[in-house]
């Protein structure tokens, strides 16, 4: 199962782009298609910190916050590759700062995905927060029950091209191939 990490304001016209049925899909995603979308994670205070949350997640082994706070999980290698590594990944960013006080949700796409997410075993880590995930709001559904599809926010999520999607998406998570 492929995988893939990227950032939205409308993950229904995403979800579409990486499918091929409208333009401006990422590149990553032209293979291995449909794609379906497996979490979405909402609640970031602005763009900015949605990005950075995006970079860390696909780069863990990378990132200033991530890297020698969460042990094994941003190892890069085979390990770290697949949607249950990423779900673990996604969980303990879920419980580093600064995401932890963001009060981030989670909306899985069926609840195989949920069970995973909660089975995913934390590190031990100072670093980490777990109590982050206590309140975090969940959901487990299709695509139009987000906040975004809400009455009168769908108008307000429907900014332009350019404020939306970033297509330097890396392997991850926010979606998976059949």
């Amino acid at each position: 199962m492929s995988t893939y990490i990227g950032f939205t304001v409308h993950p229904k016209r995403r979800i579409r782009q990486h499918n091929g049925e409208i333009k401006a899909g990422a590149r990553r995603t032209r293979m291995k298609r449909p794609w379906q979308m497996a979490l979405v994670v909402t609640g970031f205070p602005s763009k900015s910190a949605a990005l950075q949350f995006e970079w860390a997640w696909q780069h863990p082994y990378k990132d200033r916050h991530v890297k020698g706070k969460v042990g094994a999980l941003a190892l890069k290698g085979r390990g770290s590759y697949g949607l249950k590594a990423k779900l673990a990944i996604c969980k303990a960013l879920m419980c580093l700062e600064p995401w932890c006080r963001y009060g981030l949700g989670t909306h899985f796409a069926d609840n195989d995905i949920a069970a995973v997410f909660r089975a995913a075993a934390l590190p031990d880590s100072d670093a980490l927060q777990p109590r982050a995930l206590d309140d975090a709001p969940r959901c487990v559904g299709p695509l139009d029950a987000l906040a975004v599809y809400a009455s009168g926010a769908a108008a307000a999520a429907s900014l332009s091209d350019e404020d939306d999607d970033n297509d330097d998406g890396d392997d991850g998570g926010s979606g998976d191939s059949d």
